[in-house]
């Protein structure tokens, strides 16, 4: 649970930073090293956008290389939809003060 509304703004802007593309990950990395030294829940939930944005960019190669055989652009499109969504979903239940768990997500930071 977030503290004060900065940190949930914090949180929120760590998930949304999913629409910045390649760089997606820069935001929340960044909030992890700086403000997730003094709030829990920003470096929780920083950490949370940091390991999906690692999923969708693995999802975003695994989609490029099946466009070899034809299915890779509409799972793609799908992948890119429902990535957004989660992202979505996640910076409402940040903003709400409320730790986010992605469904489809690799855990690599902690």
């Amino acid at each position: 649970m977030a503290e004060d509304p900065s940190e949930a703004t914090w949180a929120m802007i760590a998930h949304l930073a999913i629409v910045l593309g390649p760089l997606s990950f820069v935001v929340p990395l960044a909030l992890l090293l700086t403000l997730g030294q003094r709030s829990p829940f920003v470096s929780d939930q920083a950490a949370e956008a940091l390991n999906f944005q690692i999923t969708v960019g693995l999802g975003i190669v695994v989609c490029l290389a099946l466009m070899l055989i034809l299915v890779g652009g509409l799972i793609l499109v799908l992948w890119g939809v429902v990535s957004l969504g989660l992202a979505v979903a996640a910076a409402a239940s940040s903003y709400d003060g409320r730790v986010y768990r992605y469904p489809v997500c690799i855990r690599l930071i902690r």
